[in-house]
């Protein structure tokens, strides 16, 4: 039997795509819950760090697991010497995109603690950052929801900011339509 030699240099590509797919896909549904657009996607070394070793963990363990199995179900031999290893890297990918796509549309319901920004006597909720700045949001602290109402600051211009945890999460007010603005527009023309 062949045995299946991977090229470093070619896993090294591998895991750097699929780390810049996964973390890019988290990204945009994480800011999707929000409704920011997809321009304030940042794919900086920081997040990539963050996403690139929980993924070299779960590849390794994926990898251990069915090399373990097989060797179960085999009884012997070695688990790259099979003639449909590419499936495993493919199957990989398509796990760890899932589970961005998955986690990424999901932990911004469930999460809690937020930073609140006061800023001339308004309350402001941090979504994430872009850059050097943050994307912030007004709050509305007695229904603990946000507007989509985004604007960004710097970050050295945060000053009186504070952890927050709400207890159920911070929903986002519905989008408005166009007509809502118009609207908006005619009554302030005629005041």
């Amino acid at each position: 039997m062949k045995t299946f030699k991977i090229d470093v240099a070619l896993l090294i590509v591998f895991l750097t795509g699929l780390a810049y797919g996964t973390t890019y896909i988290y990204q945009f549904f994480f800011l999707h819950y929000y409704h920011l657009p997809a321009m304030f996607i940042d794919l900086n070394t920081n997040i990539l760090t963050g996403t690139l070793f929980p993924l070299i963990l779960l590849i390794t363990a994926i990898l251990m697991y069915i090399g373990f199995i097989m060797v179960i179900v085999k009884g012997k031999g070695s688990f790259f010497e099979s003639k449909k290893l590419w499936t495993i890297p493919l199957g990989a990918c398509f796990i760890a995109l899932g589970g961005a796509w998955i986690v990424g549309g999901t932990y911004p319901e469930k999460k809690e603690e937020y930073m609140v920004i006061k800023q001339n006597k308004e309350l402001f909720v941090v979504i994430t950052s872009y850059k050097d700045n943050l994307v912030i949001a007004p709050l509305d602290i007695k229904k603990e929801s946000i507007k989509p109402k985004f604007q960004t600051i710097e970050m050295k211009d945060a000053k009186d900011t504070e952890a927050i945890r709400f207890k159920d999460g911070i929903t986002v007010d519905k989008v408005r339509s166009s007509n809502e603005l118009k609207k908006e527009i005619v009554q302030k023309a005629t005041q």
